[in-house]
């Protein structure tokens, strides 16, 4: 097992890479990287081009001041707790297959054109300004996708399926919803809610703990003009009465 320095045009194998090794303004392109350890270098402003990393070890890698990988292909890596700074971290026409993102911080982390395939992404926040006309093929896990209410999320969601995906002040117009059984796009929600909540204040026959739970959940979604919902999801976490009333009372349809 070597210890070695990043350079390019590499076909490596096995390789730990140096404790603190630094990289400023460096460019690296056609190599790959296989079974290696790449989770000590700290990079800045570097260029990664056509690069493969193949059943790497990148937990913990640091990335400050704009590094971008292009055309690059992440395949069997851990990406967990990868260290980003302001801007750190822009991903163009790149492929992440397999790959665990658990976790992993993305305040900083740009996608552009990019595949997300049998990926795992658990416990992660996207912004809709930093992720535009890219893929997912695979389950999104307690995921969120937040905006400030302007920013139109261009997406295909097509093979996914969602388990806890929240969406918060984004427009979903342009984006492909999961093909996945059980899953439902709804548009007009802002109105759906206004009127969920004037049907639910007078209704008697719901359950009076439903109901108060369905009313903090309706006002959490008001702000949002669409979302994407699991049917079979909530009914494995809220109950089968709930899942019921909540789709009622927004009048979505369940045929699928």
């Amino acid at each position: 097992m070597a210890i070695m320095r990043l350079a390019a045009n590499l076909n490596l194998s096995n390789i730990i890479f140096g404790r603190c090794e630094v990289y400023r303004h460096e460019k690296f392109f056609n190599s790959i990287f296989e079974d290696s350890n790449i989770n000590l270098p700290i990079f800045y402003g570097c260029k990664f081009d056509n690069c493969i990393f193949k059943s790497s070890d990148l937990n913990n890698s640091k990335f400050f001041e704009f590094n971008e990988f292009e055309n690059c292909r992440f395949l069997h890596c851990d990406m967990r707790n990868i260290g980003v700074g302001n801007n750190g971290l822009y991903f163009k026409k790149t492929e992440f297959n397999a790959c665990d993102m658990r976790g992993m911080n993305l305040e900083s982390t740009s996608f552009f054109e990019c595949t997300f395939e049998k990926c795992k992404i658990i416990s992660v926040t996207f912004h809709a300004n930093k992720i535009q006309k890219s893929s997912f093929n695979g389950t999104l896990i307690d995921v969120k996708f937040e905006g400030d209410g302007k920013e139109k999320l261009e997406l295909d969601f097509k093979k996914s399926k969602f388990q806890g995906v929240e969406f918060h002040n984004i427009d979903l117009s342009q984006s492909v919803p999961p093909k996945i059984k059980n899953h439902y796009y709804v548009s007009n929600l802002k109105y759906r809610c206004s009127n969920a909540l004037v049907k639910l204040n007078s209704d008697k026959t719901i359950d009076e703990n439903i109901k108060k739970i369905l009313s903090r959940r309706i006002k959490k979604l008001s702000g949002n003009e669409d979302y994407i919902f699991n049917y079979k999801f909530i009914e494995d976490i809220e109950g089968s009465d709930f899942a019921k009333n909540f789709f009622d009372i927004l009048e979505i349809s369940l045929i699928n």
